[in-house]
């Protein structure tokens, strides 16, 4: 797979791309996700110097959740979206004590056969439905 800009473009075009890939493909990179989340966002993004260590500073306890809540919206095919401060000329300027936050947001939403009445058809259809959004936020704050 092709490296795509750290944006939310680019996280678009990366999303597309894999869900219209095989399911194999989807699994593989769920995997990937999931065994480092770092090693995967190198891979997948053109990222600075920069990006890179801030990824790397990041508490392996937040990757782990982030990396996880990530397989899990490609495994629903769920949107995924990266909202990123991209003003460069403005955060190069900001103040000392501010510092670079990452967040992330899932809103998921499932609904299974619980409520099926045991005496059901065998045959009887039911909808299992998931629904969500995951958003990861990247931006600025004030110490």
């Amino acid at each position: 797979m092709k490296k795509y800009p750290f944006d939310s473009s680019g996280v678009a075009q990366w999303l597309a791309k894999l869900y219209s890939a095989t399911i194999t493909s989807q699994m593989m990179e769920q995997e990937h996700i999931l065994l480092s989340l770092h090693s995967w966002l190198i891979s997948r993004f053109d990222l600075s110097e920069d990006q890179i260590a801030y990824i790397t500073a990041l508490s392996e306890d937040f990757k782990s959740n982030l990396a996880h809540e990530i397989a899990f919206a490609i495994n629903n095919q769920s949107p995924i979206s990266l909202d990123k401060q991209t003003d460069e000329k403005r955060s190069g300027t900001w103040a000392r004590d501010s510092v670079k936050v990452t967040e992330y947001e899932s809103t998921n939403t499932q609904s299974d056969a619980s409520d099926i009445a045991p005496e059901s058809a065998i045959g009887q259809q039911f909808n299992r439905n998931l629904d969500g959004h995951l958003i990861i936020r990247i931006y600025y704050k004030l110490l």
